[in-house]
Formats: C-alpha cells, sequence, structure tokens
C-alpha cells in the first residue's frame, strides 16, 4: 500500500493518460502525413518538370519522341527477353 501511495498515477488517471498519449500520437502521424504528402507532390512536379526538359531536349536533338507504351515495353525488356514485369502486392501469394 506504501507504494501506491507513493505513486501520482491511480488506476483512475490512467484512462486520462492513455487519451493522451492517443492523442499527441495522432497529431504526429497527421503531421507525419501532411509532410509526406507536401513532400511526395512536390516530387511529382519534380518529375514532370524533368520530363519535360527530357522531351525538350530530345526535340532539340531531333530525336522522334516515344509513347508510353514504347517506354513501357522497352523497361520491359530490361527486365529479361520476353518476360513482362508485373506489380504484385505484399499480401498476393505468387502464382
Amino acid at each position: 500500500m506504501a507504494a501506491e501511495a507513493a505513486d501520482p498515477r491511480r488506476a483512475g488517471d490512467l484512462p486520462q493518460l492513455a487519451e493522451n498519449l492517443l492523442c499527441r500520437l495522432q497529431e504526429n502521424f497527421q503531421a507525419l502525413t501532411e509532410k509526406l504528402t507536401f513532400l511526395l507532390e512536390e516530387m511529382g512536379e519534380r518529375i514532370n518538370d524533368l520530363e519535360k526538359r527530357v522531351a525538350d531536349l530530345m526535340t532539340e536533338a531531333g530525336i522522334e519522341e516515344n509513347t508510353d507504351e514504347d517506354l513501357r515495353l522497352r523497361r520491359g525488356a530490361q527486365w529479361a527477353p520476353g518476360i513482362q514485369p508485373r506489380a504484385t502486392h505484399h499480401n498476393c501469394k505468387p502464382d
């Protein structure tokens, strides 16, 4: 009983402490989500700008611009001749 008297946290305080902890975690998660969203949008803008600059350079150099389908086929050929890579979800089992 002496230990209970010395401990400022009583059983009645635990729900409030847990609630405060969950609120802080939620605030931190929300801040992290906003930061990641901002960074992803910024990265997307940079990629779009880079693609435009590459296309401009290709036009300037007189290189024919490839379609998205052509680029996908070429990327697939880099993996292994005749084998196309496929996206899998981490919960999916291989065929």
